[in-house]
């Protein structure tokens, strides 16, 4: 899920509610004719672990602004500062999830903004966008994320495609692998072709580029294919 929220740069609805509230408290703060101020002071004078405003001052507290609860000053709006305090922190929290997932391991080397993504509107094609949303967010069957159903060791989940007994990582099968070396002929420049390093493999996932990101595209879906050909006709 933080995979994916990532990718499309979405927030979650307990973020959303939270920005919505406290953009009513300083809404509310400022005008003293509301009765809704009137409560919201009483409840400061009696505060208790149920009422609203001590969840307004805990939000405060977690966001590191308890200086605005005590100020509580009517003339600032501070609706700005605390939504972009509130979007920063779950970015961090985001970005130390992602790093710390293991089947994520590649996604987080090139994937270091909450941001929505280019691929997902310049490939206009369902099958290879979603093709590529697949490779991408480690929903696939290669065996660096198949082994972890049968409980094979990570390091033993080398590729039965060729004879390099090296892990079938998505770094493996885009850059490395030599069965599909004339897919990648056929779609990715000489650079990435030649001397394939985890640096080129970042480069090319976080690309921008249209052209870059088509290639990118018809690879991973003609890839999987030529994959499943092999993988069957190794087994006969």
């Amino acid at each position: 899920i933080a995979a994916a929220s990532g990718g499309v740069g979405w927030f979650p609805q307990s973020v959303q509610a939270k920005i919505r509230s406290m953009k009513f408290w300083c809404k509310l703060l400022k005008n003293e004719r509301n009765p809704a101020h009137t409560v919201f002071l009483d409840q400061c004078k009696n505060i208790n672990n149920t009422c609203w405003a001590n969840h307004i001052k805990q939000y405060l507290d977690e966001l590191g602004l308890s200086h605005i609860w005590r100020a509580k000053t009517t003339n600032i709006d501070y609706s700005i500062s605390i939504k972009q305090r509130i979007l920063d922190q779950y970015r961090q929290t985001w970005n130390a999830s992602i790093n710390a997932m293991p089947k994520l391991d590649y996604y987080c080397k090139y994937k270091t903004e909450f941001k929505f993504e280019k691929y997902l509107y310049t490939l206009v094609n369902d099958s290879v966008r979603r093709s590529v949303s697949c490779f991408r967010l480690c929903s696939h069957n290669l065996e660096i994320e198949a082994g972890r159903f049968s409980n094979i060791p990570r390091q033993d989940r080398n590729c039965k495609l060729c004879n390099m007994n090296t892990v079938e990582s998505e770094f493996h099968f885009l850059l490395c692998c030599p069965s599909l070396s004339s897919l990648r002929e056929k779609h990715f420049e000489q650079y990435y072709r030649s001397w394939p390093n985890i640096q080129k493999f970042n480069r090319l996932m976080s690309t921008e580029n249209k052209p870059k990101i088509l290639n990118i595209g018809k690879f991973v879906k003609e890839a999987f294919v030529v994959r499943e050909q092999l993988l069957i006709a190794n087994n006969n």
